[in-house]
């Protein structure tokens, strides 16, 4: 027999989805045992891209207990890239590269790092790059894929995934990465038409592009910086 609890679950899910809440008061009425697992999980799916509910789930990573249901979960629930809707995505054409730098290390040996989440387009190592923020092209050397203290190298990256770029030296947190400064206007010129076909100003249009990351203000702000690139390493 199904738990009470388990019963209560597919209760809620039901109440939430009605393409499940079918199942339940039709094909397997009689019985809830009989319920296929693909079709629960089916409908939590349906009612997590809804936001209509978060599943919630427990565990312990120092203990290493429930990290891989939790790795499923994301897997099984949660959306994938092309299932994202970003409203900056509808200014680009589908090939066009569009990423965000969203976090910058130093390593004594590469020197920066940056982490990049791809929005859509593809990169590949030796790629050229523009920087919006920076109104600058620059050129990547490599692709890294973090695994916590290791990094391998990859020959491509692909919407909604991650890795370290090596190469860009101008690049910082929050900095918006297209394939060409072309791409750039292009977009820009989409969104003026998109607010009403105004025309404005490029540089003010780029500026709206931007998905940056929000940091909010320091109580102390200080910069230390290298008298010199011969000393650089030395202060990383």
């Amino acid at each position: 027999m199904i738990a009470t609890e388990s019963r209560t679950v597919l209760l809620k899910v039901a109440d939430l989805d009605d393409e499940f809440a079918e199942l339940i008061l039709g094909e397997y009425s009689e019985n809830f045992d009989l319920i296929p697992s693909n079709k629960l999980q089916s409908a939590i799916r349906r009612v997590t891209l809804a936001q209509k509910a978060v599943p919630v789930l427990c565990g312990s990573a120092l203990k290493n207990k429930g990290v891989q249901p939790l790795l499923d979960a994301i897997t099984l629930y949660l959306p994938a890239p092309h299932e994202r809707s970003y409203e900056f995505l509808q200014w680009y054409n589908d090939d066009d590269l569009c990423a965000l730098a969203f976090k910058v290390l130093h390593d004594k040996c590469r020197g920066p790092l940056v982490f990049i989440r791809i929005y859509s387009g593809s990169l590949k190592p030796q790629s050229a790059v523009y920087n919006i923020n920076k109104s600058c092209t620059e050129r990547m050397s490599r692709l890294l894929l973090p695994f916590a203290d290791q990094q391998i190298e990859i020959p491509s990256l692909m919407p909604g995934n991650i890795a370290l770029a090596v190469g860009l030296k101008q690049s910082a947190t929050g900095d918006t990465l297209v394939s060409s400064k072309v791409s750039a206007v292009a977009a820009a010129r989409q969104a003026g038409r998109s607010a009403g076909g105004e025309q404005r100003n490029t540089g003010d249009i780029e500026r709206l592009l931007l998905a940056g990351v929000e940091v909010p203000e320091p109580v102390f702000f200080c910069t230390i910086e290298p008298p010199s690139m011969a000393k650089q390493q030395g202060t990383v």
